[in-house]
C-alpha cells in the first residue's frame, strides 16, 4: 500500500532513464545478488501494473497456497496491522540481534590468509561481501558468467581472482571446480551467492538439459547448479572444515512441500518460448526455489563431516537488478527508500563466514527483527506477512549494521522435504 503510494511518485524519473537500461535476451538475465524477491520496472512506457514483477503485482496464481481470495483478504489485513507494527516495532520485538555491529567482528585477525569462494560476486551484495573480506585479507575466488566481469572485479581487489561460472551450464560448474581446486587446496568458505529471477522481457530458453533430464531454468540457476558445485567440491569442503553460506530469502516461506517435491512440473517450460513467464508463476517458482536452497543446507549439515552451514539473506537491497548492462551505475531500485543498501547486505554475508554456528543454526540470518507473534497472528498467512510487511515495510526500522537470527519455515525442517530434494536432485545431474 504505501510501497505503491511511492511507486506512483518514483515512476515518471524511473522512465527517464529506463529506454537506455532494458532486460534483453537469456544472456542478459541479471543475477539477483543476494536473494530477496526483487522489483523490476515495466519498461519505458512506465506502465507497472501488467508486468510489475514483485509480490504485490501481476495475476495470481490459482492454487490452493495463492488463491487470489487470500492474497486479497491478507493483502488488507497485513497492510493495516503492518502500518502499526510500524509506529512501535521495537517495543513488540523482544527478540534482540545476535551482534549489534557487524564490521567490529570481522576482524584481521579473523579473516587474515583465509581462501574463500563468492559465487555471483561481480556486483551487488556478493560484490560488497568481498570488499569487507578482503579488506580485513581473505584471499577471493570472485565468480560471474562473464570471464572477463570476474576478471575485472577481481582486479579491485588486493588478493582475489575471478573465473567464470554459468549455474545454468554444466560443462561451465565442472570446470569452474577444478579450477577452483587449482588455486585453493583448502576452502575455508563457499558462500553460494548467486542467483536470478525471471525478468519482464525473458521470453526463454525456459528449461536446461541436465544429465537426468530438463528442469526449469529458474530452479536450475537457483538450486541445481550449486548443488552440482557443492557435490563436486565435497571433498576439499570437508577436508578444510569449511563454512558453507547459503544465501537464501525470506521468500522461502513461500516455498510449500508440493511446489519443491513437483518433479514433473519442473521438467515443463513456465511459458512457451517467445513469450514472458507471469510475474506470479516467476514468484512462485522463486520462494521453492529458495526453500529448496535452506533445505539442502539442512541436508548437508545433517550428512557432510565437519562442514558448517550459515542460511543467512541480505534483505531487500537495491542493486543492478532490472537492468542489463550491469556494470551501469543505474540502479531501478535505489529509488525505492525502503530498500537497504547492496553495502548492507554485503555485511550480512560477511558476517555469516564467522558467525559462531550456534547462533545460527536451523535458522536464516537476516539484518532486520520478526515479529515472532505473527505465526500466532496470522497463522496461515505467516508467510505472505514476514514477506510483505516485515521485509519490505519494517526492515528499515532496524539499524543497518544489526544481524537477528530467526527460525527457519516448518517446511524446511521437515526430513522428508530434506531428503526428496536431494534425491531429485541428484538424479537430475547424475550423481
Amino acid at each position: 500500500m504505501l510501497l505503491a503510494m511511492y511507486i506512483g511518485n518514483v515512476n515518471s524519473t524511473l522512465k527517464k532513464h529506463w529506454s537506455d537500461h532494458v532486460l534483453t535476451g537469456a544472456n542478459d538475465l541479471p543475477a539477483l545478488d543476494g536473494a530477496s524477491f526483487l522489483f523490476c520496472p515495466a519498461g519505458p512506457e512506465g506502465s507497472w501494473g501488467k508486468t510489475f514483477q514483485g509480490p504485490v503485482g501481476g495475476r495470481l496464481p490459482k492454487t490452493k497456497s495463492f488463491s487470489k481470495s487470500k492474497m486479497i483478504r491478507s493483502a488488507l489485513l497485513i497492510a493495516v496491522v503492518g502500518i502499526l507494527l510500524a509506529v512501535i516495532p521495537r517495543k513488540l520485538s523482544s527478540v534482540k540481534p545476535i551482534t549489534s555491529n557487524i564490521l567490529d567482528e570481522l576482524s584481521p585477525k579473523k579473516c587474515k590468509g583465509m581462501n574463500v569462494v563468492i559465487t555471483g560476486s561481480t556486483a551487488g551484495v556478493g560484490f560488497e561481501a568481498g570488499k569487507v573480506l578482503d579488506k580485513c585479507g581473505a584471499n577471493l575466488i570472485v565468480t560471474g558468467r562473464s570471464i572477463k566481469r570476474a576478471e575485472r572485479a577481481a582486479s579491485k581487489f588486493k588478493n582475489a581472482i575471478g573465473l567464470a561460472l554459468d549455474l545454468t551450464d554444466e560443462s561451465s560448474i565442472v570446470k569452474f571446480a577444478k579450477d577452483a581446486k587449482k588455486h585453493f587446496t583448502k576452502i575455508d568458505s563457499l558462500v553460494l551467492n548467486a542467483g536470478l529471477n525471471y525478468g519482464y522481457e525473458y521470453t526463454g530458453p525456459f528449461l536446461v538439459d541436465w544429465k537426468g533430464g530438463k528442469v526449469d531454468f529458474m530452479i536450475s540457476a537457483n538450486h541445481i547448479g550449486h548443488f552440482l558445485l557443492v557435490n563436486l567440491l565435497q571433498d576439499v569442503l570437508e577436508a578444510s572444515k569449511s563454512r558453507l553460506v547459503v544465501v537464501s530469502s525470506v521468500s522461502h516461506f513461500l516455498g510449500t512441500k508440493e511446489g519443491v517435491l513437483r518433479e514433473e512440473e519442473w521438467a515443463k517450460p513456465v511459458a512457451p518460448d517467445g513469450q514472458a513467464a507471469s510475474a506470479s508463476k516467476g514468484f512462485e517458482y522463486y520462494g521453492d526455489s529458495k526453500l529448496m536452497n535452506v533445505v539442502m543446507g539442512k541436508y548437508i549439515q545433517k550428512n557432510w563431516e565437519d562442514v558448517s552451514v550459515v542460511v543467512c539473506t541480505p534483505g531487500f537491497v537495491a542493486t543492478s537488478i532490472g537492468n542489463a548492462d550491469r556494470d551501469s551505475s543505474f540502479k531501478p531500485l535505489a529509488y525505492i527508500p525502503l530498500t537497504r543498501s547492496a553495502e548492507s547486505g554485503g555485511n550480512v554475508l560477511a558476517y555469516s563466514v564467522f558467525v559462531d554456528h550456534a547462533l545460527a543454526e536451523d535458522k536464516i540470518l537476516k539484518p532486520y527483527w520478526i515479529w515472532r507473534g505473527a505465526s500466532v497472528l496470522f497463522k496461515s498467512y505467516t508467510p505472505y506477512f514476514i514477506n510483505f510487511v516485515q521485509e519490505i515495510f519494517l526492515q528499515k526500522f532496524s539499524p543497518d549494521d544489526t544481524v537477528y537470527a530467526f527460525r527457519t519455515s516448518d517446511e524446511s525442517q521437515d526430513k522428508a522435504v530434506q531428503d526428496g530434494v536431494w534425491k531429485w536432485s541428484k538424479k537430475v545431474v547424475g550423481l
